[in-house]
């Protein structure tokens, strides 16, 4: 009778895990074997996979559209990875689809760094573009967004070592579609077509408008310590300081938390009192300028005209404005462009 007894508890035991296994609520405790589809709850132990294969250590194959992995961690790294070899990566990631919106890695920070990056010998972020064929093929290697009064791309070099360092082998090292500001000295090995500028204020009594040659009458400061250069039309007798460009408003910025105002063009003529970019070296296409000192020839010097704001040819009716600039071609429409060294 008790052997009876015994056996209908067994049965019994065994109906009611099997119910609890359907139900998906029966629990792996420490030591026991890994229950797939129920929850596993180890403790304070750890659980370990040895092998030495040269395949996978541990696979997941997610055919949902669900996460293949997911990871929490309380007070730890959620994720981590070691790569013992030189020549291997800790973590790893590749996306295979189709073109699209996604990519190999994503990351939110949420109130703290999204990505950070460091090392002790090597670099602490490389970034290279994917392959592509044809003549007007390319990737970008980094692309930065900035938002609010934050820049897309922010580098601090310690120590006189350089911010941001770009090399672009056959192509462009350093590509920007907006404005870019340098809070130190900026160093260029070679620039082709760079102008140089500075800031000025027009402190003449008419407006000014692009390409007019203008003398420096004095100089001012905004809060910032930017200094500016006023300006008025040169004439007759005049020292050229520069060619007018394009007038200036300030823009409130910021650059790593501190604010400052960085000024952007907005448009050709320059009111009284208001503030403009002055071009004081480079070639420079458009020049304003007339024939009052002769014909303007490939390789003339130019001064100040009588006519306030224009260049000419250096002669005897303008004898008195020291040479400002070389001509590299003939007068046309008003306009000459002119070498300014």
């Amino acid at each position: 009778m008790s052997r009876l007894l015994s056996s209908a508890r067994f049965a019994a035991a065994l109906a009611v895990a099997a119910i609890l296994m359907a139900a998906g609520i029966v629990s792996g405790a420490a030591g026991d074997p890994l229950i797939i589809g129920g929850a596993n709850l180890a403790g304070s132990s750890n659980t370990s996979l040895n092998t030495t294969s040269s395949g996978f250590a541990w696979q997941m194959f997610q055919q949902g559209n669900g996460v293949g992995v997911f990871a929490i961690s309380n007070g730890g790294n959620a994720l981590a990875g070691l790569a013992h070899s030189g020549n291997r990566y800790a973590l790893s990631a590749t996306n295979d689809g189709s073109t699209g919106t996604g990519a190999a890695i994503i990351a939110d920070g949420r109130n703290n760094v999204a990505i950070r990056a460091s090392s002790d010998t090597g670099n602490g972020i490389i970034a290279d573009s994917g392959t592509c064929t044809g003549i007007l093929c390319g990737r970008t290697g980094v692309i930065g967004n900035g938002f609010g009064f934050a820049g897309g791309v922010l580098g601090e070099g310690p120590l006189g070592v350089v911010g941001v360092d770009s090399t672009g082998g056959s192509g462009f090292g350093f590509i920007t579609g907006g404005d870019a500001s340098i809070g130190g000295d900026l160093s260029v090995g070679s620039c082709t077509g760079c102008l140089a500028a500075v800031l000025g204020t027009n402190g003449g009594g008419s407006a000014l408008s692009q390409g007019d040659a203008v003398t420096a009458t004095g100089a001012t400061t905004d809060a910032d310590g930017n200094v500016f250069v006023v300006v008025e039309k040169a004439g007759g007798g005049d020292a050229v300081f520069g060619i007018a460009s394009t007038a200036v408003d300030g823009v409130q910025s910021a650059l790593d938390g501190d604010a400052f105002t960085k000024y952007k063009d907005s448009g050709a003529t320059v009111a009284a009192g208001d503030n403009l970019r002055i071009i004081t070296g480079g070639v420079v296409t458009f020049a304003a300028a007339d024939a009052s000192g002769g014909a303007i020839a490939a390789g003339d010097e130019l001064v100040a005209s009588a006519d306030a704001g224009k260049l000419a040819k250096a002669g005897a009716e303008s004898s008195a404005s020291p040479a400002f600039g070389i001509a590299l071609g003939t007068l046309a429409d008003g306009r000459v462009v002119v070498f300014i060294d």
